[in-house]
């Protein structure tokens, strides 16, 4: 029976690494969750150098380094919403990224949200009915040095905010 009024996609962090780690985009170009926290605020991710990432220059594609950067806080906080009994859709908007120097190793990116973050976009769905706000990530090569920056810019609405009548199909 399915579960109405709950919403869907509700996966524990277990799931949730593995489901993305298998999503072609990020299979082929060696992005991996390394970790979910169990309250989904912090995912680490490595981009693995490999035969498929890297560019005749034995740099690891900028392309590919965007790509680690897109989806992670979108899909955080899509969980971490979802968890919390809200029915979202979550978009990120626009990235805005800095490839400071070549990425000749594997790269480590860390993102985290604070509970700071959280009541933020809490309270913006409960006033307004959606969220917008840039949230800030790195990332550094097993040396430690900063390789890339991103600005990741994410949309948030209410399915349903109070006071909209259902869409009736017209």
């Amino acid at each position: 029976m399915a579960h109405i009024g709950k919403p869907k996609w509700r996966l524990s962090p277990a799931r949730l690494k593995w489901f993305i780690t298998l999503y072609p985009p990020l299979l082929f170009n060696g992005i991996r969750i390394l970790s979910v926290s169990r309250d989904y605020q912090q995912v680490r991710v490595k981009i693995w150098k490999n035969l498929c990432n890297t560019n005749f220059h034995g740099s690891i594609f900028g392309g590919t380094v965007l790509c680690a950067f897109d989806p992670f806080f979108g899909v955080m906080l899509w969980q971490i919403l979802n968890h919390r009994g809200e029915k979202t859709e979550v978009v990120v908007m626009a990235l805005e990224a800095q490839l400071k120097k070549p990425a000749m190793s594997s790269l480590w990116l860390d993102f985290k949200l604070t509970e700071e973050d959280i009541r933020g976009v809490m309270e913006d769905l409960h006033a307004r009915g959606k969220h917008v706000k840039g949230y800030r990530v790195d990332a550094v090569d097993k040396k430690g040095q900063l390789i890339a920056t991103a600005n990741v810019v994410v949309h948030i609405r209410r399915k349903d905010p109070p006071g909209r009548l259902p869409n009736l199909g017209y």
